[in-house]
């Protein structure tokens, strides 16, 4: 699956562990740490996974599936089975509203902070993608996605990012990369 990114160089798991970390729990970034995603750490800290930070490119980006996401208001955005992103997009880009759902709200909030029509290549902060569903987010996929890339931490900036490119054209997103083997 390294064809869906460009410019992929290898980094070291602390690196990514570190970041994970700092982006779940950092105050500055959110109001109260992401438990489900927090629960994820230390399986990348036992496990042998290779980690990498690359460019995912548009073929990465019509092989990506998004898992199950269900806000406590009991707004479904993804299905229970997961997703490919740009069905999602599209969702958001019609279905949804800053008054009938928080997701949007904190999606479009990220979108103005986060992403420059004037950049190159767009980024923001940690989103991490991975080959393997077990790995990203257990239980949130279907077993019918093969060959495909899922999303692991960075929901609502992966979502930003999809609104940015319905609205200014694919412009590359640099991302973090976990490869089980």
């Amino acid at each position: 699956m390294r064809e869906y990114f460009d410019q992929l160089k290898q980094v070291p798991k602390q690196e990514f562990i570190e970041n994970f970390h700092l982006q779940e729990t950092d105050s500055k970034r959110r109001k109260q740490p992401d438990g489900f995603s927090l629960d994820r750490i230390p399986e990348h800290e036992r496990e042998s996974h290779n980690y990498f930070k690359g460019r995912l490119n548009q073929r990465g980006i019509d092989n990506l599936i998004l898992p199950s996401h269900i806000h406590p208001d009991r707004t479904n955005v993804v299905d229970s089975s997961g997703q490919p992103f740009n069905d999602v997009i599209h969702r958001f880009s019609n279905e949804f509203t800053f008054e009938n759902s928080p997701c949007a709200k904190k999606a479009h909030a990220q979108l103005s902070h986060f992403f420059d029509k004037s950049k190159a290549v767009q980024e923001a902060e940690f989103i991490y993608l991975c080959n393997n569903f077990n790995v990203s987010h257990p239980k949130q996929y279907s077993l019918k996605w093969t060959n495909k890339l899922f999303i692991g931490g960075g929901f609502h900036r992966l979502i930003a990012y999809g609104l940015f490119i319905e609205q200014n054209g694919f412009s590359p997103l640099k991302v973090y990369y976990c490869e089980v083997n």
